[in-house]
C-alpha cells in the first residue's frame, strides 16, 4: 500500500520474510493508498484514492485514547471500537487481530479505512468488508507543517516483532545513527515490556521445533529423550570405560576389537505423499499467525496440512505459495492439523486422534510467547537498559512437554509475533525519538510506572543514536 497523500507512509509487515517478523518496505509520499471505500448504499469496494491530512478538533481527543488518535490529524488507528468519531477523516488499521478490529462490523460506514492489501483480503472474508502476524503494517505517518516548518513524523508499530533489519530500512533510516533528524513520537507495541520475557528469535523457535518434530515423526525417537538433550559428561564417561574393557579383553583373547561398518552413502529419498509416521501433529493457531511454525515442520516431515474450509480460507486470504500448496482438505492424507488454540486440550485433541484412525499418538504444539518460563532469562536482562549477554542456543532441552496421556503429548514453544523485552530495547535505544508511548497494558498503574522507567533509560543519548 501506498502513502496517503501529505497524510503519511504506510511500512509493509508482510509475512515473508524470514530474518524479521516485520519487513518494511518504503512508500513516498504523495502515491495512492489502499482504501476501503464504503458507500451510504452498502457498495464497499477496494479503491485508490489519495486523503489529505488537516488539523485535528477537539472531538477526536475527547473520544479517542492518545494511543489511537495521532496528534495534529483528523485519523486514528485500530480505534474502531469507539464508533464513528467526529471529525474523524481516516480509520487505519495496522493487522486482523481481534483486539485491534473490535468494533469493525459490516455495517461501518464512518470513512476510509487503510490496511495492508493481505488485512483487507481478511476483513473482506470474515466481516464482508470489501477491501501480530501475517498482513500487519508499521505505519510511519508524515504530518507537514506551515511555514515551511519540518514535518512531524510519528512512527505507529501496531503487534510487531522488532528486528535490526528494521533500522536497516530506507525510511526508518534518517532516525538511525548520527544524524539530525529525529522521531517525534513512536507508538511501540509493549506486549512483553518486561525482563521476564526474553524468549529466542522466531527463526531459532522453528528449526528447533521442526527438528524435535523430525527426530519424533522419522526417527521415532521418544519425545522424552529428546527434551532430555545429549548424553551427559558422566554418561559418555560410563560408556568409553566399558567399550576400552571390551577391546581390552579381546586383546588379551588375540582377537581383533570389533570395528565399526563403514558409513553408507545417504540415498535421496522423494519426498512422500502420504506422513511417515503414526505420530499425528497438530498446531494451535489464532485466526492469523503460527504459519511460520507449520511450514516449519511441514518441511522437516515432507508432508501435508490439514485445516477445515473456514481456515483453509483465512490462509489462502495471506497469498503464500508455499502454504497454499501445503494444504489439504483431506484429513487422512496430512501429517500435520491445524486447529485453534483453545482447542489444545487432552479431550480434544483425543477426540482427533480417535477420528484420524491412522495415528496411534498426538503431539500439539502450543506456540504463544506466554508459555516462556522466565526464571533463567529474568535475571540475566537489565530491567531498565534491556542489555542482556549473547543468548545461548536455543535447544529442545528447554522445552518442557506436557504429558497429558500416553496417547497426547502437548509441547508449548516460545514462539510469539510480538517482540520481547531485549528486542523492545533493541529497536527503541536504535532510533531518535523524542517521545515513546507505550500501547499494550498501560491501564494497569504499576506496569505502566515499569514500562515509562525502562523507556527513559532507552531513550537516553547511546552510540546508536549520538
Amino acid at each position: 500500500m501506498g502513502s496517503m497523500g501529505s497524510m503519511g507512509s504506510i511500512l509493509f509487515d508482510e509475512h515473508d520474510n524470514d530474518d524479521a517478523q516485520s519487513e518494511l518496505c518504503d512508500a513516498d509520499v504523495e502515491t495512492d493508498a489502499a482504501e476501503l471505500d464504503h458507500s451510504d448504499n452498502g457498495d464497499r469496494r477496494l479503491s485508490n484514492t489519495n486523503s489529505q491530512g488537516i488539523s485535528p478538533t477537539s472531538s477526536i481527543r475527547q473520544t479517542v485514547s492518545v494511543v489511537q488518535a495521532h496528534a495534529a490529524t483528523t485519523f486514528t488507528v485500530d480505534a474502531f471500537s469507539y464508533g464513528a468519531i467526529a471529525d474523524c477523516s481516516a480509520y487505519f488499521l495496522t493487522h486482523f487481530h481481534s483486539d485491534h478490529y473490535g468494533g469493525l462490523r459490516k455495517s461501518f460506514n464512518h470513512g476510509p479505512i487503510y490496511c495492508s492489501q493481505i488485512t483487507a483480503n481478511l476483513v473482506h472474508q470474515r466481516l464482508g468488508i470489501a477491501a501480530s502476524l501475517p498482513g500487519a503494517v508499521l505505519i510511519l505517518f508524515e504530518i507537514p507543517q506551515p511555514d515551511g516548518a519540518p514535518p512531524k513524523r510519528h512512527l505507529h508499530t501496531g503487534d510487531f516483532r522488532a528486528h535490526e533489519s528494521h533500522l536497516r530500512h530506507p525510511a526508518l533510516a534518517p532516525f538511525v545513527g548520527p544524524s539530525t533528524s529525529r522521531l517525534d513520537t513512536l507508538y511501540l507495541d509493549t506486549t512483553y515490556c518486561d525482563p521476564a520475557y526474553t524468549f529466542p528469535p522466531q527463526q531459532a523457535v522453528v528449526d528447533t521445533v521442526a527438528e524435535l518434530v523430525r527426530r519424533v515423526c522419522i526417527g521415532r525417537e521418544n519425545i522424552r529423550s529428546v527434551v532430555a538433550g545429549p548424553p551427559s559428561a558422566t554418561t559418555t564417561s560410563i560408556l568409553t570405560f566399558f567399550r576400552s574393557a571390551v577391546d581390552g579383553a579381546a586383546r588379551g583373547l588375540g582377537l581383533a576389537p570389533p570395528q565399526p561398518l563403514p558409513p553408507q552413502p545417504p540415498q535421496p529419498q522423494p519426498p512422500p505423499a502420504v506422513p511417515r509416521s503414526d505420530v499425528l501433529v497438530v498446531v494451535g493457531t489464532y485466526t492469523i499467525g503460527k504459519e511460520r511454525v507449520v511450514k516449519g515442520i511441514a518441511r522437516a516431515l515432507g508432508c501435508k496440512v490439514y485445516c477445515d474450509a473456514a481456515k483453509r480460507r483465512v490462509l489462502l486470504a495471506l497469498e503464500d505459495p508455499e502454504l497454499r500448496e501445503l494444504l489439504t482438505l483431506d484429513p487422512s492424507e496430512a501429517g500435520i492439523h491445524i486447529v485453534s488454540m483453545m482447542h489444545l486440550k487432552k479431550e480434544t485433541l483425543a477426540g482427533i486422534l480417535a477420528r484420524t484412525g491412522r495415528f496411534r499418538s498426538v503431539l500439539a504444539i502450543r506456540p504463544t510467547g506466554w508459555t516462556f518460563s522466565p526464571r533463567a532469562s529474568a535475571a540475566s536482562v537489565s530491567p531498565d537498559t534491556g542489555h542482556a549477554p549473547p543468548p545461548q542456543p536455543f535447544t529442545a532441552s528447554m522445552l518442557k512437554p506436557q504429558y497429558a496421556s500416553s496417547r497426547v503429548t502437548i509441547l508449548p514453544v516460545p514462539y510469539s509475533e510480538h517482540s520481547s523485552f531485549a528486542e523492545l530495547a533493541m529497536f527503541v535505544r536504535g532510533l531518535r525519538v523524542d517521545r515513546v508511548i507505550p500501547t499494550v497494558n498501560v491501564g494497569d498503574a504499576a506496569k505502566r510506572a515499569h514500562m515509562d522507567s525502562c523507556i527513559r533509560q532507552w531513550t537516553l543519548p547511546s552510540p546508536l543514536t549520538q
